[in-house]
């Protein structure tokens, strides 16, 4: 039987398939005509996106060569101007079709400055806006308890991040996935508010602000995101391009955002989450983060990062590839070290601007994952520990909490297990030391209590060797060989450190829990500073300061400073500890030596701080220092005041001696560091 014909409208012209697509269309799987209107294609020049055409890699190779020589590149037709006019909406009637990536048809019928006025306006709206995420002030000023109280039941996900041990912290987190959602905290059609439980609806109704300091979202985020909505078009009128697709570097793996939905896909397309800097900038980013964050927390092996950067791209697997969030997390912590050349390049006017872009964006990837790998979350999550927006804020402990979280369900506390391979074992003893680390230096610069006490883990096993960082040594790409054995020495000696601050930080700051705990005897807190003082001991005849190695990289004068600024923070809290104890609850009789003894300790210490900074704004290194540092100014700042108030000098007109450099350095921390704000405001010097 013949297969009966359609019937074929004359008017109607079969419609012509495209031989090539434009990137962003490509993404969202929609027809793009760019191959025959040219750059920009309809469905960018509507949405205005930035139209960027790249030839896929032919199965031909020498062929394609050879017509490559009398074909305009399609790489280069982004960069041209367009051949025909942006096309202006049609009718109506004559609307293109919309696929599930867009808004509802509803919505797209009015113009676009509508829609994102009734984006904003709209809390019920059928797409969910991650704008409105964001700005957590706003949510909580328009959704009254009942409903708050409604938004906070979350099934099947434990959302409570404590702060203190981690036997609660892996209790309480006992799920390591989350639905697919268009954000993470949204309206009444999608339904949940992660990151805080519902018993602390208490602490909400009373105080927003401490809501906001326990939550994972930055308190000032209006400024990042109207800074996104206007960084496109302000770079095609400067340079043409500041941002390209992910998709460009081979290196890079997005398994976890490729099986999103339309709508959380461009929901992150339109965060900027699926953009990185340009080659040139993305590699001075990946330069300095190795530079100056990777000798004190060695996350990513070194070799491995830079072997399939520079390989081939048929030569890198999907197992080698670097996470997306992974490598815009190491850009957030890398902002404060780049030139303000390539800031400006990229649109950013400060690097406090460009912190709060890229955390934004690292941390928006990491809860829209929907299949978190361990590994991968911990590593982004203790890089996102470096966003400390107040001296008072706990979004760094949250963040602290959330990384342990992911390390022990990667079994990296326990990385000695016989079953774990060679390099298995390695990588995992590398995160969960990077998390005792930060969990002590947190500890030591803000005042809080240990989330990995020496109970949840033995201490006994040897910290990081230099055995398990010597395959980097001949394989830096930033360090010569010499020079990186140094830095991987300060990084055996930073964890033992760690260790020898273990009860002094107990005694200083402790948990709720062990407030009401036996306080210790004299010869206790004697063994303490013992065991602080051989670590000096033994740190001071490996890392003289200032270094005097011929040829040496000045970054090991800043590291050996940073480790003895640790040192010194330590014993001089300890010190002020006594002093407290002596002088409130003790009544023997040789208090008076004990105080003063103790006093005069705190001063030695609180001096040697401030000769460390010092030092390292003469050789204008200080500026490499990141944002843990300002904590560590805090006492010193306010001892070199008191100091200058007592000897009755003027602290504004005060240019050379401690506290005028000491100031230099602060106001140098000011222009990189939104922490630095709170700071000066407690010391009384904020403007």
């Amino acid at each position: 039987m013949a297969p009966s014909k359609r019937p074929v409208n004359a008017d109607c012209r079969p419609r012509r398939r495209a031989s090539r697509a434009c990137l962003s269309c490509r993404l969202r799987k929609v027809r793009c005509d760019v191959v025959f209107h040219g750059s920009p294609c309809t469905n960018c020049s509507l949405d205005e996106r930035q139209c960027l055409i790249t030839s896929r890699r032919s199965r031909h190779p020498l062929q394609a060569a050879a017509q490559h020589q009398q074909e305009i590149p399609y790489k280069a037709v982004a960069f041209l101007e367009p051949l025909v006019p942006p096309l202006k909406r049609r009718q109506k009637g004559r609307r293109r079709r919309l696929v599930a990536a867009e808004l509802p048809v509803s919505q797209t019928e009015q113009s676009h400055e509508e829609e994102e006025q009734q984006s904003t306006h709209s809390s019920a709206s059928d797409d969910c806006h991650l704008d409105q995420a964001f700005d957590m002030d706003a949510l909580l000023a328009n959704v009254d308890v009942q409903q708050t109280e409604e938004l906070l039941t979350i099934p099947n996900r434990a959302c409570e991040y404590p702060v203190d041990g981690l036997a609660s912290t892996a209790s309480m987190m006992n799920s390591t996935t989350t639905e697919s959602s268009c954000t993470t905290i949204e309206d009444e059609s999608c339904g949940t508010i992660h990151g805080i439980a519902g018993d602390d609806l208490s602490d909400i109704k009373s105080s927003p602000a401490m809501f906001n300091a326990f939550s994972p979202w930055p308190a000032s985020v209006a400024a990042p995101r109207l800074f996104q909505r206007q960084l496109p078009r302000q770079k095609q009128q400067s340079s043409g391009c500041s941002s390209v697709l992910f998709s460009f570097y081979h290196f890079i793996s997005a398994d976890a955002i490729l099986n999103l939905d339309h709508g959380d896909s461009n929901c992150l397309e339109q965060r900027g989450c699926l953009h990185l800097p340009p080659k040139p900038a993305l590699h001075e980013f990946i330069r300095q983060y190795f530079l100056h964050v990777h000798p004190i927390l060695p996350l990513i092996n070194e070799r491995d990062f830079w072997a399939v950067y520079h390989a081939q791209p048929s030569a890198v697997t999907l197992v080698e590839r670097v996470p997306l969030a992974v490598l815009q997390a190491m850009i957030f912590v890398a902002c404060p070290f780049v030139s303000t050349t390539t800031l400006d390049d990229l649109g950013f006017s400060s690097a406090r601007q460009a912190r709060s872009r890229f955390y934004s964006v690292a941390k928006t990837l990491f809860h829209m994952q929907e299949q978190k790998d361990d590994v991968s979350s911990a590593q982004i999550a203790l890089m996102l520990t470096y966003h400390v927006p107040t001296i008072y804020d706990k979004t760094s402990s949250y963040w602290l909490s959330t990384a342990i979280h992911f390390a022990t369900m990667a079994g990296a506390n326990r990385y000695q297990s016989p079953s774990i391979g060679a390099k298995r074992r390695t990588t995992l003893k590398r995160l969960w030391w990077c998390c005792i680390l930060r969990d002590r230096i947190m500890a030591l610069g803000l005042r809080r209590s240990l989330q990995i006490k020496p109970t949840d883990f033995d201490f006994s096993q040897p910290g990081l060797k230099e055995e398990d960082i010597k395959d980097e040594i001949s394989f830096s790409k930033v360090y010569d060989p010499a020079t990186k054995r140094h830095l991987a020495q300060m990084a055996v000696s930073l964890c033992e450190l760690a260790v020898a601050m273990n009860e002094t930080l107990l005694v200083c700051y402790p948990s709720e829990l062990e407030v009401d705990r036996h306080q210790r005897t004299p010869q206790e807190l004697r063994d303490l500073f013992i065991r602080l003082d051989e670590w000096h001991q033994t740190a001071a005849a490996k890392f003289q300061v200032p270094v005097r190695l011929p040829g040496m990289h000045e970054s090991l004068t800043l590291f050996a400073n940073a480790l003895y600024i640790y040192y010194f923070t330590a014993k001089a809290c300890l010190n002020y500890h006594i002093v407290d104890l002596v002088t409130n609850h003790s009544a023997e009789s040789n208090n008076l030596y004990e105080t003063w003894f103790a006093s005069e300790e705190v001063t030695d210490s609180l001096q040697s701080i401030t000769r460390s900074f010092i030092e390292l704004k003469k050789k204008d290194l200080a500026k490499f220092l990141p944002n843990t540092f300002v904590a560590f100014s805090l006492l010193p700042l306010l001892w070199q005041i008191s100091h200058s108030r007592i000897n009755h000098e003027d602290v504004l007109c005060v240019e050379r001696d401690d506290l005028g450099d000491f100031y230099e350095v602060v106001e140098e921390f000011s222009s990189l560091y939104e922490t630095t704000d709170s700071l000066l405001d407690c010391v009384g010097m904020g403007g």
